[in-house]
């Protein structure tokens, strides 16, 4: 699942999740789910200073259930405000909520076509990409953004600002 968070501070933020296990050994593994509730990690960690953390996606247990499919994630949309909780986690401590996401209509197909996400320079500032997952998926970006064409950001969002 990839986000676009809008914090007004220029660029947004682009977090590519998967869904994976939600306790600290299996936070950072990608594991197959029959849903779409559950826990969504960025898999790879992140470099906040010297600490080292993830990030997540969770299913909002006060919110309506997404469902097993695409329709049925789209028809909450359309009858209710399905939402997801963005928390983060260090290697070994819990998650900790601290946002929210909305679920709303899906885009037309112009729209998601236009869409390019980029999870490595879209950061905010003093968060940096950790690891061997972090210089593999640096390495498989820029390659990315050379086939693309792209400079700094291609694509948009119309998506609220969290």
């Amino acid at each position: 699942m990839a986000l676009r968070v809008h914090s007004g501070q220029g660029r947004p933020f682009d977090l590519l999740v998967s869904s994976s296990g939600a306790a600290p050994v299996l936070r950072n593994l990608p594991l197959p789910r029959r849903g779409f509730s559950g826990t969504y990690s960025t898999i790879m960690g992140y470099r906040a200073g010297r600490r080292r953390l993830w990030l997540a996606a969770l299913a909002d247990p006060e919110a309506v259930d997404l469902g097993r499919t695409l329709s049925a994630v789209t028809a909450a949309a359309r009858t209710d405000a399905p939402r997801l909780v963005l928390a983060v986690a260090s290697a070994v401590g819990p998650w900790r909520p601290v946002g929210q996401v909305g679920i709303g209509v899906p885009l037309d197909a112009r729209q998601d076509a236009a869409l390019a996400f980029d999870p490595v320079r879209n950061l905010p500032a003093g968060l940096r990409a950790a690891g061997p997952l972090g210089w593999l998926r640096e390495q498989t970006y820029r390659g990315s953004r050379r086939a693309r064409g792209a400079t700094v950001q291609s694509g948009g969002s119309t998506a609220t600002t969290i």
